[in-house]
């Protein structure tokens, strides 16, 4: 195969973006998890820099599947946000948060949202269970819900 036929070939242009924009996505989630575990603060500057490279690497991958991911990101950003408005437990970096993530189920079809919302509690239960029987957190302690959010994101595109 010469380069001219790879170049021509914009599939592979659509994969390498594609893999690229999930290279950016994994990084800023793992980076995302480590903070929120030890301080409880997911910054809005990372959460947005994690969204926006997100999408653009999305749109070079195929521009016809964005739109349904940006109104699924928005989607669960919305119901986060209205989540957080008591102010206990879900904060407003977690409601950003869901914005990247939405954009990546969105991406992959909204049938991976359910699942996602499914594995995120039952991610956070069985983390909460197991801490509670080894004694390392008690009846009051707080979990940080950014990185149960980001994990349940690999369960949900792979069923």
């Amino acid at each position: 195969m010469s380069i001219r036929t790879v170049l021509a070939d914009r599939s592979i242009y659509s994969h390498v973006a594609a893999l690229l924009a999930a290279l950016w996505w994994v990084t800023h989630a793992v980076t995302l998890s480590i903070n929120d575990v030890r301080t409880h603060r997911l910054p809005l500057r990372n959460v947005g820099t994690m969204a926006l490279g997100t999408l653009v690497l999305l749109a070079a991958a195929a521009p016809v599947r964005l739109i349904p991911a940006v109104l699924c990101g928005l989607l669960l950003a919305g119901v986060l946000f209205l989540l957080a408005l008591p102010r206990r437990g879900i904060g407003l970096g977690d409601a950003a948060l869901a914005f990247p993530i939405g954009v990546v189920l969105g991406w992959a079809g909204w049938s991976t949202v359910p699942v996602w919302a499914l594995a995120t509690g039952l991610l956070m239960s069985l983390t909460a269970v197991v801490l509670l029987l080894l004694r390392r957190i008690e009846w009051r302690s707080t979990l940080p819900l950014g990185p149960f959010l980001l994990a349940a994101v690999l369960p949900a595109l792979l069923l």
